[in-house]
């Protein structure tokens, strides 16, 4: 690319027989002034190469009026009237957030004037996933500024300092005392095809793609040539020798010496979608060997380091957005840069978003020829209004995940009107029946609805970028097996650590993993991965393979679990399968799972979840990390206890499902699993002692009544399962395990009776049993399962459970 560059040449090339030019340079130079912190500045340094892009841009008309700040809408593209989702989950917390960083961080250095030009000052990032709205966060940020800006301020430091001294650490102050200049990698400045032939030559600078879209963003008017056509025009340019790379750094330099007019105010660089710098090099990025400081992202980080560069000269800062946290703390390593998480911008609450949903799914209910929505029979107000019913909402809601452009694109793609839904509902009961032609019972109930909602899901997940393929990750399914167990275990990690220790030769990190669309983007310092119940929904066949004991099967088989909905047991069905999965899921972590006390296995992040204070809970260690199959369906655990805890050791890697039959009554159990003593235990004040390699058998009631039930789970509940237990078990046995048996009641009503200090409630407390149960109610259901897995169900189990009730008359 030509470097030398002559001012007398390009006036004479640009301004032969355009009247005007020459005047237009000596304008600009009669405007511009030093900044005071910059010191006494020649007026022969005035006329560098700075003014070259000036001219070109003036002469072909598309320069934007002087010390004009740049609307959002300009920088990051108009928002068309949205769902209301904004209007739920404010933004305002996020700016807030960010500008309370900044405040924080940089103020007191200002006050002391210790942030001269040529210092490295602290660099911010906001993290956000893939689709979560980076860029629209931009754009409010931007706005809130504007607004808080205050542009008359007076120049002088002195004043400015008084300023700071006045406002303190208010987010506002920042607004107040910066400005605020943006490049980004997307949208109106996408990587264009002219960029990527300059990528493609090794004497290109990398510094020109960031100085370039500065320039663009503050000194050419939009609406007079896109980024496409000026980076052509900059180009011609180039290869006529009449505009150089020094010459576009030279202009950026100007631009934020100068500042719009307030030389004094502090300058804030955003830069967005750094991650898409890749797009435009063709070529290898040189990797040379720095001393200790492994060199991971490629361009982006090369971008990156230019960026906090041009910055510290400048006299300010950055902020950025990514989703990968490593290209930001790779700034630290090799530059010793402090650099800040000013927030994290990550999921919202999913049912947040019920209003939002009821809202764009309006239109398709005020349609009278739509009876049925995704499956779903429309119910009907007495004045002939339709409406959905509130668990479909809910299942939306929770399914969706609270991903705001998810929500958005889900609901464009149910209500276009080319899609005719009474159309897609017939074509989906054809398929499923293998009926060609003729009339068609869209009676919408058992995977009618599931497949319909899945589809349009993932093809939502697909045009938001965000649909997870196991074949983009080493090893595929296999590759990211330990990712998955740790989501489903609820284990903490570190987002920096590596994700599975066949990965560990690719350096696949948590916020790989995350990008990728897998889990959801994990806050710095220990945190519990979630995988989002849509990522579930989408990965079911992923998970098929053949018929072993493996992670994968069990947990393919728990994805597409199929209780008896005739007879309720949805929940039971589900619980074995989950038994089954969670073994394998253990065995993952040995060091963690071969000697552990059950009351850790059992115990729900919920504060008010009832767990027994005995010592067969809370004292005996049992090895849980052995790997499970599905056994008996049928029997009673009369039956199943006929045998010695010695006996019982051998079945510890099977999950025992128990039912019930008209020949046995309710066993008051609908599960067990056998676990292994790892060590002699002394039962206190007994002389039993529970050998080694001996069985302790943990008993499972499930009761899978709605979650709404306006009856709540108490201590008689747990009171009188316990004794119905009792009384099928038998004397002979329960003389025989009665130190040896721990009893769960999962109950998905609400309920915390147990943690009250009534008199019934303390006696069973104190009791032999009551020190050996469990009470998990609809409160404790995600801790123990996992918020993943039981979104899930809940999703599953209504999008299954056939057609609404009638609508009322």
């Amino acid at each position: 690319m030509p470097s030398g560059y002559q001012v007398c040449r390009l006036c004479a090339s640009l301004g032969a027989g355009r009247r005007g030019i020459a005047a237009a340079l000596m304008t600009v130079e009669h405007q511009a002034r030093p900044r005071p912190r910059d010191g006494q500045v020649r007026a022969s340094s005035l006329v560098d190469e700075g003014l070259a892009l000036t001219a070109l841009i003036r002469a072909r008309g598309w320069a934007r009026d002087d010390h004009v700040v740049p609307a959002a809408d300009v920088l990051f593209g108009s928002y068309p009237k949205r769902l209301p989702v904004e209007l739920l989950v404010s933004v305002e917390q996020l700016i807030k957030s960010a500008f309370e960083s900044l405040a924080e961080n940089i103020i007191p250095d200002l006050c002391h004037g210790q942030q001269a030009r040529g210092e490295r000052q602290t660099g911010f990032y906001i993290r956000a996933s893939p689709g979560i709205g980076k860029t629209f966060q931009f754009h409010e940020i931007w706005s809130w500024w504007l607004r808080h800006r205050t542009p008359d301020q007076p120049t002088a430091p002195a004043a400015l300092l008084e300023t700071l001294r006045t406002l303190g650490g208010r987010p506002s102050s920042m607004a107040a005392v910066s400005e605020l200049f943006c490049i980004g990698f997307n949208g109106h400045t996408a990587v264009s095809d002219t960029e990527i032939s300059w990528g493609a030559e090794p004497t290109t600078p990398i510094t020109l793609f960031e100085n370039l879209r500065l320039c663009y963003n503050e000194l050419v008017d939009p609406t007079a040539v896109d980024w496409s056509d000026f980076t052509e025009e900059v180009d011609r340019a180039f290869r006529a020798e009449q505009l150089s790379s020094n010459a576009v750094a030279a202009a950026a330099k100007r631009v934020l010496r100068y500042c719009r007019g307030r030389p004094t105010a502090f300058p804030i660089l955003l830069v967005d979608e750094l991650a898409k710098v890749d797009a435009i090099f063709m070529r290898d990025f040189p990797d040379p060997k720095r001393n200790n400081v492994p060199n991971l992202t490629g361009w982006p980080d090369a971008v990156r380091s230019q960026v906090c560069r041009k910055m510290q000269f400048a006299g300010g800062t950055v902020l950025f957005t990514t989703l990968d946290e490593a290209l930001m703390v790779a700034e630290t390593r090799s530059s010793g840069r402090r650099m800040v998480q000013a927030c994290l911008a990550g999921y919202r609450p999913a049912l947040a978003y019920r209003q939002a949903l009821e809202f764009g799914l309006s239109r398709m209910l005020n349609d009278p020829d739509v009876t049925y929505v995704a499956g779903k029979l429309l119910r009907r107000t007495p004045d002939g209004k339709s409406y959905l019913p509130s668990g479909f909402v809910d299942a939306l809601a929770l399914l969706l995940g609270g991903h705001s452009r998810f929500v958005n694109i889900f609901v464009r793609m149910m209500t276009d009107p080319r899609r005719s839904v009474r159309v897609l509902v017939e074509s989906q009961v054809r398929g499923m029946m293998n009926q060609a032609e003729g009339p068609v019972n869209i009676f919408m109930g058992d995977d009618v609805a599931e497949a319909i909602i899945g589809d349009t899901v993932c093809e939502a997940a697909v045009v938001c970028n965000l649909r997870p393929s196991m074949s983009r990750y080493p090893n595929g399914v296999e590759g990211v097996l330990d990712v998955v167990a740790h989501v489903l275990l609820g284990r903490e990690v570190t987002p920096s650590a590596v994700a599975a220790a066949d990965q560990r030769g690719y350096g696949l990190t948590w916020d790989d993993v995350a990008s990728r669309g897998l889990i959801g983007l994990l806050p710095r310092g220990e945190a519990v991965p979630v995988m989002l119940p849509w990522t579930l929904f989408a990965l079911k066949k992923d998970f098929e393979c053949p018929r072993a004991p493996t992670l994968r099967s069990a947990l393919h088989d728990l994805l597409m679990f199929d209780g008896d909905r005739l007879t309720g047991t949805w929940m039971e069905t589900f619980h074995t399968a989950w038994e089954v999965m969670i073994s394998h899921a253990r065995a993952q972590f040995p060091e963690t799972y071969s000697s552990i006390p059950v009351a850790s296995l059992l115990t729900s992040r919920s504060s008010g979840a009832y767990v027994g204070s005995g010592y067969l809970l809370q004292d005996v260690t049992i090895n849980a990390a052995t790997p499970r199959r599905k056994g008996c369906t049928t029997g009673v655990l009369k039956d199943l206890l006929n045998m010695s805890p010695s006996q019982a050791g051998i079945f510890d890697d099977v999950v025992f499902r128990l039912l019930s039959s008209s020949a046995t009554p309710s066993t008051a159990v609908d599960a067990a699993v056998f676990h292994r003593v790892t060590q002699d235990f002394q039962v206190p004040d007994s002389d039993v002692v529970l050998a080694k390699d001996s069985a302790v058998a943990v008993v499972y009631q499930v009761k899978g009544t709605s979650a709404d039930s306006k009856v709540p789970s108490s201590a008689a509940d747990v009171r009188n399962s316990v004794r119905r237990m009792r009384s099928v078990i038998g004397d002979a046995n329960w003389k025989v395990w009665k130190d040896r048996v721990i009893f769960v009641l999962i109950d998905r009503r609400a309920g915390r009776v147990c943690s009250t200090n009534c008199k019934s409630t303390v006696a069973f407390r104190d009791s032999a049993m009551g020190r050996q149960s469990v009470l998990l109610t609809n409160e404790d259901l995600p801790g123990l399962f996992s918020t993943s897995l039981y979104d899930m169900f809940c999703v599953s189990e209504y999008l299954k459970s056939g057609v609404a009730t009638p609508p009322p008359p």
